[in-house]
């Protein structure tokens, strides 16, 4: 691949009120639209490599084998779901363009409490890996990934971990350090975003601390005010990381972006509410992948006025392979 780099880093970095209009409006219109979109998918529960259960929508074309079609599996973002306007979004379209789509659920965040006792966290890899090996098992001609925020994180950190057989992958608005996010959405927008967040994951912690009686220090949600207390009190001890600290330098895909080796692109626009500029890599530090860094388009809020961010993954899909469809 010669040049894939596609933008430079942004000469600057902008979080005004236009940043949020452009990350919120997008999400009410794809929700709006997604009220007389029929919803033709399946759902589905894979068993995970440590006996918990992955629950993942399907839509697929039963007239063809496998082996004749290509596959995309959509990851989500924090506190989303498969059916996330953006995943819906993104599926049906796909969908309609010939594809089989996969559109997964991380711990926690199906309909009903996964059995087992960990919930998700934003470098948790297991259960993406789990996926495409079923995938590749059932013979799919071609797999793709997209990951829509902390799902492109898990996407990046997956194929830098050593994940195979997949043709191409692209991030949206992804935050690949996650120690500087999580301390930058404690101050954004007056901490909307992360209030909002964190007010979910707590209940989670209780929902889970219902199935595992003492399970967690339960009394510290009282005390956790921001991400970085939440995932020391909980999230770290509950995915063996010693400190928050400890699980935003792990689990950070940007330290695992040299040992990608699958064609990649991340789209990412410097006006992102919910990033800094450290996740913004240099192209030139990494020439193996192709970036795009729009002025507009606000966190995962593509699509308003322009390509959808299916069709901007299709693009690149496209320049990556050759499509017979």
């Amino acid at each position: 691949m010669s040049s894939p780099s596609s933008s430079h880093i942004p000469s600057s970095f902008s979080h005004g009120l236009n940043a949020h209009w452009q990350t919120i409006y997008p999400h009410l219109q794809r929700s709006l639209r997604s009220l007389y979109r029929p919803n033709k998918a399946v759902l589905t529960h894979l068993k995970s490599s440590d006996e918990d259960l992955i629950p993942y929508l399907h839509w697929t074309d039963k007239s063809r084998p496998e082996s004749q079609k290509d596959l995309v599996i959509l990851s989500h973002g924090l506190e989303g779901a498969a059916t996330s306007d953006y995943n819906l979004e993104a599926a049906t379209s796909l969908h309609q363009q010939g594809f089989d789509v996969w559109a997964w659920y991380m711990r926690g965040c199906a309909p009903e409490m996964n059995p087992g006792p960990l919930l998700y966290n934003s470098g948790f890899t297991t259960d993406l890996k789990n996926l495409c090996e079923q995938a590749n098992k059932q013979g799919y001609r071609r797999i793709f990934l997209i990951g829509f925020s902390v799902g492109g994180n898990i996407t990046f950190k997956a194929l830098g971990e050593g994940l195979k057989g997949i043709t191409a992958a692209v991030a949206f608005s992804a935050p690949l350090v996650l120690g500087d996010v999580s301390d930058h959405l404690s101050k954004s927008f007056g901490g909307f975003y992360m209030k909002r967040f964190l007010a979910s994951l707590k209940e989670k912690i209780q929902q889970k601390e219902a199935q595992y009686p003492g399970a967690f220090r339960i009394e510290k949600l009282n005390t956790c005010k921001d991400f970085y207390s939440f995932d020391d009190d909980f999230t770290a001890p509950m995915h063996g990381f010693s400190s928050a600290k400890d699980y935003y330098e792990r689990s950070s895909s940007i330290h695992f972006l040299s040992s990608i080796h699958t064609p990649v692109k991340l789209i990412s626009a410097s006006n992102d509410p919910f990033l800094t500029p450290s996740c913004f890599p240099d192209p030139v530090s990494y020439p193996h992948m192709h970036f795009y860094y729009p002025n507009h388009g606000g966190h995962c809020g593509f699509g308003h006025g322009n390509e959808s961010m299916a069709e901007m993954a299709l693009d690149f899909f496209r320049q990556m392979t050759t499509f017979d469809r």
